[in-house]
């Protein structure tokens, strides 16, 4: 009986150990079997690369664009095949030189304090999209101060001349003269939530208000009580706003999303094979964060646009309608549209 149940221990232990490899070896093994992606991408950024870009260029192996290659095509390798802002801030003309029947992508670019007036100008052409000088962020607890920032406080008791007493969950709109504070449950019921593809998920987090005649392909909404619908319209706003843009431009398509799923924190290794699947499966996400639309949309959006950048690389047309003329300090040089 005793030397049954050694037998049988160490049966578990070794079909542990086989489970074990599978689940953690396995995957970074399949990993470093992957051929490299010939998606080649071209990101203008600052000192601090964010979380999004870095995880995902790692893990599906994209390459970095490389103007000037031994043998290559001038008609598909002279541009890059997706063009990444990360950062409006380090914008200058040349990027025009750098777009022509590719992507271009960008997210969450006007919120940056370093990026000057004419930057932001050439975000909003570059993208088809206005701003309305306003940004956001939905918020847990409004008395948390890790969760509200300190200069966001100040700027509202300086506005109101009274202190900061919010609680419970709310969200938070301001521009660089105006604040406005709507209370969960008093100017809007539940959360502001996102909409998109049929999905409707709760979104905490920061996010800019744009206007657009291009497609929005997603939104956030607010389900405002009438006092909240009073509240936003005295600041010329209303409780539905874009959360992803696609604009069909005359030399490339752009995709613009005005949330900061970018800086979604991602706990497993770029090298573990498979890991946008099985995240996307997860059961339980992390509470107060985009965490689960990072996953289930964020991802396979941004897959799908780099996978159509793939094939409009082996076949690269420039048909499509010229939209208005450049203005003069964003012309993409030696290019007329």
């Amino acid at each position: 009986m005793r030397k049954k149940m050694i037998l049988m221990l160490q049966f578990s232990i070794f079909a542990i150990t086989l489970l074990l490899i599978g689940i953690f070896v396995g995957p970074v093994l399949l990993y470093m079997e992957t051929e490299p992606s010939s998606l080649s991408i071209s990101v203008i950024e600052g000192s601090i690369q964010s979380p999004s870009y870095d995880w995902l260029k790692n893990h599906y192996k994209w390459g970095d664009y490389a103007p000037v290659q031994k043998d290559s095509n001038p008609e598909t390798d002279l541009f890059p095949d997706l063009v990444w802002i990360d950062d409006s801030a380090k914008l200058n003309v040349d990027i025009g030189t750098q777009l022509k029947d590719n992507r271009l992508l960008g997210e969450f670019l006007f919120a940056n304090e370093y990026a000057s007036p004419v930057q932001l100008e050439q975000v909003e052409y570059l993208f088809d999209v206005k701003y309305s000088g306003f940004m956001g962020k939905s918020v847990a607890d409004l008395s948390d101060n890790a969760q509200v920032p300190l200069p966001i406080r100040q700027q509202y008791e300086a506005l109101q001349n009274k202190p900061w007493d919010f609680t419970g969950s709310g969200l938070i709109i301001f521009s660089s003269t105006q604040i406005l504070v709507l209370s969960s449950g008093e100017d809007y019921s539940g959360q502001l939530y996102w909409l998109g593809d049929e999905e409707r998920q709760n979104y905490f987090g920061y996010f800019e208000i744009i206007s657009t005649s291009e497609p929005v392909t997603s939104h956030f909404k607010l389900d405002a009580t009438p006092l909240g619908k009073s509240k936003l319209e005295g600041f010329n706003l209303t409780p539905s706003f874009p959360a992803s843009v696609e604009s069909q431009l005359s030399l490339y398509d752009a995709y613009y999303f005005t949330s900061a799923l970018k800086d979604t924190p991602i706990h497993l290794p770029y090298f573990y094979a498979g890991a946008e699947d099985l995240l996307k499966r997860k059961g339980l996400y992390d509470r107060y964060t985009p965490e689960q639309i990072y996953w289930k949309w964020y991802v396979p959006k941004l897959e799908n646009i780099a996978q159509e950048a793939l094939i409009q690389k082996q076949t690269p047309v420039s048909s499509k309608v010229p939209l208005t003329p450049v203005p003069s300090q964003f012309k993409v040089v030696g290019h007329d549209i």
